[in-house]
């Protein structure tokens, strides 16, 4: 007689953090070109607010300064976007940020990594890469 497992709800909000991936919406190569350390860059996202992603974890929260913050986030692949608060030296850094809140401190800066485009000149180009109609279904 096989034994049931019970079935209970989980709870999402105690995942760990360091184990969410990169969204797809930001391309399948992303996590890739990120880990290879290519082309990546940041551009300032929000001031003042932080993502508070619907009470999901960061990836991590530490103190450190701007500069060993933004280090951390071109060194993990995952990280999409890092806050830094400015006045006491403290680190988020997260992989999406699909809801923002008010930072309690003001010094709050959220940036977003930008890695280089190049999936329209890859052996399989997004869609758009094409143009317009390109074929009928």
């Amino acid at each position: 007689i096989p034994q049931e497992k019970p079935v209970k709800p989980r709870e999402s909000l105690m995942k760990m953090g360091g184990t969410i991936g990169v969204p797809l919406q930001f391309g399948w190569d992303v996590a890739r070109e990120a880990e290879l350390g290519r082309n990546v860059d940041y551009k300032l996202f929000s001031q003042g607010r932080f993502c508070s992603n619907f009470g999901h974890p960061f990836l991590i929260e530490t103190d450190e300064f701007p500069e060993e913050c933004e280090a951390r986030c071109t060194s993990m692949p995952t990280c999409m976007y890092f806050t830094i608060y400015l006045a006491n030296g403290w680190c988020q850094i997260s992989s999406r940020c699909n809801e923002e809140a008010e930072s309690g401190d003001r010094s709050a800066v959220t940036f977003a990594k930008k890695v280089a485009d190049y999936s329209c000149s890859s052996h399989s180009p997004r869609a758009d890469c094409l143009g317009g109609w390109v074929a009928e279904l």
